[in-house]
C-alpha cells in the first residue's frame, strides 16, 4: 500500500442492481471498511445510491456519461484497496469470462500503481471453461487477502492455486451482520397472524436465460405446497421479493392467489435489505430459494428451508450446520410432502430446528475475517478497537 494512512477504499461487487442480498453485502462491507480498516474515503461501484450505515459515507461511481467514467476511473487509480464481493463475483457462467479478463488487467493496473486487492465473501466458480479456471487462478494469486463464504470455493482455491490458500479465510456470508451494522430502521410491518411462512422466491431459469417453462413449473408446486399449508394450519404467508429488477414481486402475486386473501401480505423490494431481515426476523419458517431470505433466518434464529438453485446454497446450509434433510432440489421436488415437512417444523420447538453452528460465533468469524483484512492491508491497529461494541455475546 502507498502509505500508512488511512487508506482510500474502492469496493465493488452486484451493487446497485436493485437486490437485497447484494445490497446487505454493500451495507456489510462498507460499514467493516470503515471500521476496521479506517477508511478516509470510500468508494462504491454502483449506479445507484444504496443504503448504508450510519456515518458511512459513500461516493457513487457510475458506468454512466463519458465524464462519469472518466471520473471512475481516476478515483479507482487512486485508491489504495480495492475490495471485491461479496458474492458470486468470480465465475465464468455464460459471457462472465469477460468480467474475469476485465478484473486480470484492472489488477495489473491497480499493482502499478501500487495498490491493493482483496476478495471478501465470496463464492467462487461454477467454472465451465479452462479459460475461466486459469484467469481466476492467476487472480487469486495477486491478490493480497481473499475471504470465501463456502467450503466449495476454498477446496476450488486449493485446487486452482495452492499458493494462494495461505491467503485465504473460510467464514459464513458476512450479510449475517445485517441487523448490527447500523442500518436505518424500515417502514413497520403488521403481523398477518400467527403461524407466519415467509417465501422468498426466485425466477432463476428466466434470469439465466434458460427454458422458463421450468419457472412456471416450480411456480405452481410452490402454490400448491403453500395451499396445502393454508388448509392444515391456521398459518398466515409472507411472500417476500427480494429484487427490485428480476420479477419478485410479480412472481409473489402469481403465488398469492393459490392462498386465501385475509392469510397473505406481498413485500415489494425495499432498497433498505433491513426490511428483508425485519420481516424475516418476524415470522416463524422461512422457505427460501432466494439465498439471503435463509442467511436472513440464520441470523434471527427463524426455522428455514432452503431451496437449492445453485451451489451456494448448500454451501452455506453446510457450513452453518443446518439439517440438509430440509433441503429440497429447487428444479425438482414434489409439493405435498414439502409442504408436510413445513407443518410438521411449525409445530416443533424452534430451538429443535437451529442449525449445530451458534449464530454468535458464526457473526464473531466474519468480525475477525475483517480484522484479518486490516492487518494484511497494513491499517491502523486502532480499527478493530472501534467495532467491540457490535461483537455478539455468547
Amino acid at each position: 500500500m502507498r502509505t500508512k494512512k488511512k487508506p482510500a477504499v474502492a469496493i465493488w461487487g452486484w451493487y446497485g442492481m436493485k437486490s437485497t442480498g447484494d445490497d446487505a453485502l454493500a451495507a456489510v462491507v462498507a460499514w467493516g471498511v470503515h471500521h476496521f480498516l479506517r477508511s478516509r474515503r470510500l468508494d462504491v461501484l454502483s449506479d445507484w445510491p444504496l443504503v448504508l450505515g450510519e456515518g458511512i459515507q459513500a461516493r457513487y461511481l457510475t458506468r454512466g456519461r463519458v465524464s462519469s467514467r472518466v471520473e471512475r476511473c481516476i478515483r479507482i487509480l487512486r485508491s489504495d484497496l480495492h475490495v471485491i464481493g461479496g458474492g458470486t463475483v468470480l465465475h465464468d457462467y455464460r459471457t462472465t469470462v469477460r468480467s474475469l479478463r476485465a478484473l486480470a488487467r484492472y489488477q495489473k493496473v491497480v499493482s502499478w500503481t501500487g495498490g491493493k486487492t482483496a476478495a471478501f465473501g465470496v463464492t467462487l466458480g461454477p467454472l465451465h471453461t479452462a479459460e475461466g479456471r486459469k484467469l481466476l487462478a492467476h487472480i487469486l494469486h495477486e491478490m493480497d487477502a481473499v475471504v470465501v463464504r463456502d467450503q466449495p470455493s476454498l477446496e476450488l482455491v486449493r485446487a486452482l492455486d495452492g499458493a494462494a490458500a495461505s491467503r485465504v479465510r473460510l467464514c459464513p456470508d458476512p450479510a449475517i451482520l445485517v441487523n448490527r451494522v447500523d442500518l436505518p430502521e424500515p417502514r413497520s410491518l403488521h403481523r398477518v397472524g400467527s403461524p407466519v411462512v415467509l417465501l422468498a422466491p426466485l425466477n432463476y431459469h428466466r434470469l439465466t436465460g434458460r427454458d422458463s417453462e421450468q419457472d412456471e413449473i416450480r411456480r405452481r408446486r410452490l402454490g400448491e405446497c403453500l395451499r396445502k399449508i393454508s388448509r392444515e394450519s391456521p398459518a398466515s404467508f409472507r411472500l417476500l421479493a427480494m429484487s427490485g429488477r428480476q420479477g419478485d414481486e410479480s412472481l409473489c402475486r402469481e403465488i398469492a392467489r393459490y392462498l386465501p386473501e385475509d392469510r397473505v401480505e406481498i413485500l415489494g423490494y425495499d432498497p433498505n435489505p433491513l426490511f428483508a431481515y425485519r420481516a424475516i426476523e418476524g415470522s416463524d419458517l422461512v422457505l427460501g430459494m432466494r439465498l439471503h431470505s435463509l442467511v436472513f433466518a440464520y441470523a434471527a434464529s427463524v426455522p428455514f428451508v432452503a431451496m437449492d438453485y445453485h451451489m451456494k446454497v448448500p454451501g452455506f446450509v453446510r457450513l452453518v450446520g443446518a439439517d440438509e434433510s430440509r433441503m429440497v432440489n429447487a428444479h425438482d421436488f414434489d409439493p405435498l410432502p414439502l409442504a408436510d415437512i413445513i407443518l410438521e417444523m411449525l409445530q416443533a420447538p424452534p430451538a429443535s430446528l437451529r442449525p449445530l453452528l451458534p449464530v454468535g460465533k458464526a457473526q464473531r468469524q466474519v468480525l475477525e475475517a475483517f480484522g484479518m483484512l486490516a492487518a494484511t492491508m497494513g491499517a491502523p491497529p486502532e480499527g478493530a478497537e472501534g467495532v467491540r461494541a457490535h461483537a455478539p455475546q455468547g
